[in-house]
């Protein structure tokens, strides 16, 4: 029963606001409806009671947004009224929870990467960075800025370690100098029956020389060796500063021991293959000079011009197509020759952006070298005026302990960051770190 008071308050269907689009008048209520928390009704219009299927004040039904998001006059399931958002969709100012909307941080957010309760994948913008570059693919200036980073981060690896290597390379180095210096001349006067040996200061401005030769060809094959065995074994050093981790020496040796063998190995056959190139492109460049000389000798010039070209563009593409072999064979635990593959295989379709850092290093390379070499020649300069081959020796051996260990541990830094770029660009290994950097700083 109702009075005759509320009888008058109940609207006529006049009254009533029109139903939406496929939406069912609900039957006039029997009371008045409170007007929802937050929500003010429109003026000269009496508040409608919700009908059937509608849910009643407080209680929201399915599809529905929650309390605080209501519409004039409730949609139903899958109709969202105006300034109501879509199922999926969060409206303005209100993102879902876990899911901020592009460029707009709801909360604290989650670097890239992240999931679950941590946040969702946000793209490359807010990439995490738990080390020494962001977890994503890397543009040019990264590539420096780390490589540089992980020398800063972890200098008793990546320069320690290093000067370990040169240390010995060159202690080898500077013994052939010196045993050729003392014994070369009279091997010489032997075989060839000069007197060479006969003039003290003759013999020794020879000695000299045939051993400085010895000493520089001795040193670049023993870099050609050394250079992939030091770059495996920092990789791993580099791959930890990218997480945000310090390694030590015993940690990197520990780690690695196991693999300086494959990586000598594979040492050899890279070398092995550049050397094919080079002597390939020697006899080329005879055989293409004798061959124009027929005709002209300007054009057997160019001839050997053009295939000693070739031979270096050989000689370039082959650096650059294993150049990734040496970390892959450290990090995913490989063989030499699958090493090779994997590095082949990674390189494929990134040869370009792979030659123009690698040039860019060794252009940064050469400038570094450049400013070592001014104070270091100095005291070179004063070695050379003394009379005694063994102080030259080792000053010149020191010189180039401190140049390799710092150019070869750059150029070892850049390699192991484009091997994790190419990585990420292809694989997503940028998803791997980030949920092994998460799960890191968890503890």
């Amino acid at each position: 029963m109702t009075s005759p008071d509320e009888r008058d308050d109940v609207p006529s269907p006049d009254e009533r606001p029109a139903p939406r689009y496929g939406q069912y008048a609900p039957p006039p209520p029997a009371a008045t409806a409170a007007p929802r928390y937050g929500q003010t009704p429109p003026p000269g219009t009496p508040p409608a009671q919700p009908g059937y299927g509608q849910p009643q004040y407080g209680q929201p039904g399915y599809g529905q947004p929650q309390y605080g998001q209501p519409g004039y006059g409730q949609p139903q399931y899958g109709q969202p009224g105006y300034g109501q958002p879509q199922y999926g969709q969060p409206g303005y100012g209100q993102p879902q929870y876990g899911q901020p909307q592009y460029g707009q941080p709801g909360g604290p957010q989650a670097p890239t990467g992240f999931t679950g309760s941590q946040g969702a994948y946000v793209g490359h913008t807010t990439a995490a960075r738990p080390g020494i570059v962001p977890l994503r693919p890397l543009r040019v200036g990264e590539f420096l800025d780390g490589s540089f980073g992980a020398l800063r981060s972890n200098p008793r690896v990546m320069l320690g370690l290093t000067a370990i290597v040169m240390t010995v390379i060159m202690t080898i180095a500077v013994l052939v100098q010196l045993g050729a210096a003392k014994y070369l001349p009279g091997v010489v006067d032997a075989v060839f029956g000069t007197t060479t040996a006969a003039d003290p200061e003759v013999a020794l401005v020879a000695g000299d020389e045939e051993a400085q030769l010895l000493f520089q060809f001795s040193s670049v094959i023993l870099l050609a060796l050394a250079s992939p065995i030091v770059t495996g074994m920092l990789t791993f050093s580099v791959s930890r500063s990218v997480l945000g981790q310090r390694t030590t020496v015993a940690e990197v040796w520990k780690a690695c021991r196991a693999r300086v063998g494959w990586l000598l190995v594979l040492a050899l056959l890279v070398g092995l293959g550049a050397t094919l190139i080079v002597a390939a492109g020697g006899a080329g460049i005879v055989g293409a000079f004798l061959v124009g000389a027929n005709v002209s000798v300007g054009l057997g010039v160019l001839t050997g011009i053009l295939v000693g070209l070739a031979a270096l563009v050989g000689l370039a593409w082959f650096t650059v197509r294993t150049l990734l072999a040496a970390p892959a064979l450290v990090l995913e635990k490989l063989g030499p020759i699958a090493a090779l593959k994997r590095g082949w295989l990674l390189s494929r379709g990134a040869f370009w952006r792979l030659l123009g850092l690698y040039i860019l290093t060794n252009l940064i390379i050469q400038v570094v070298t450049s400013v070592l070499a001014i104070p270091l020649s100095v005291a070179l300069a004063f070695a050379m005026f003394s009379s005694s081959i063994l102080v030259y020796s080792i000053v010149s051996g020191v010189m180039y302990t401190i140049v390799y260990t710092v150019t070869i541990a750059f150029l070892a830094s850049v390699i192991s960051l484009l091997y994790i770029d190419v990585r990420m660009r292809r694989e997503g290994l940028d998803v791997e770190l980030t949920a092994a950097a998460a799960r890191l700083q968890d503890g």
